[in-house]
């Protein structure tokens, strides 16, 4: 129901699938993650949590937890629980996205590159990945390095448009060669 849009359907689903199992966690989980996509961090907040209570080290539930509270501006609830992705589950790229957008958002470019890297290492073939690392990059004033993301992301999805438009102003922006 979710993916087919009926979102009040769906949401209906899962809380009566929680009335007859209250210990259910994917209902849990899945109940968050739709009610995060509709801006209700705080409730989504409490199904992670829900999530947490019974499978301490599920990543994605710690992940989406994090995504919850920065939408709360609790940023730094948000890079807590991003890093407590990253103890269960080294690999999880989201959660290193999720850790580099925050550390972006907070004006710490370093340690943005450092989680960036890491995302795009762990899911190459993820275009706005290789944009949104090059976005950081251009901030930083290495252009030329961010001209290289952003091909790479175009490579992967051609029709990718804001890596268009990224590439065509950093390259602007590049020294003219003579």
């Amino acid at each position: 129901l979710q993916s087919l849009g009926k979102i009040d359907e769906a949401a209906e689903q899962f809380r009566q699938a929680l009335k007859a199992r209250p210990d259910y966690a994917d209902a849990h989980f899945n109940l968050g993650t739709l009610l995060l996509s509709q801006g209700q961090a705080d409730k989504a907040a409490e199904q992670f949590r829900a999530v947490l209570r019974q499978r301490p080290e599920d990543a994605d539930s710690y992940n989406y937890l994090g995504s919850a509270l920065a939408v709360k501006g609790d940023l730094a609830g948000a890079a807590a629980e991003f890093e407590h992705a990253l103890r269960a589950n080294p690999d999880h790229a989201g959660a290193h996205y999720n850790l580099a957008t925050l550390f972006a958002r907070q004006g710490n470019l370093a340690r943005a590159t450092a989680e960036f890297e890491a995302a795009v290492r762990l899911d190459p073939d993820n275009a706005d990945l290789y944009n949104d690392y090059g976005g950081i990059l251009a901030m930083q004033g290495k252009l030329a390095e961010a001209a290289t993301e952003f091909e790479t992301a175009l490579r992967i999805n051609p029709d990718h448009t804001q890596a268009r438009q990224n590439l065509q102003r950093a390259r602007a922006q590049l020294p003219k060669v003579n």
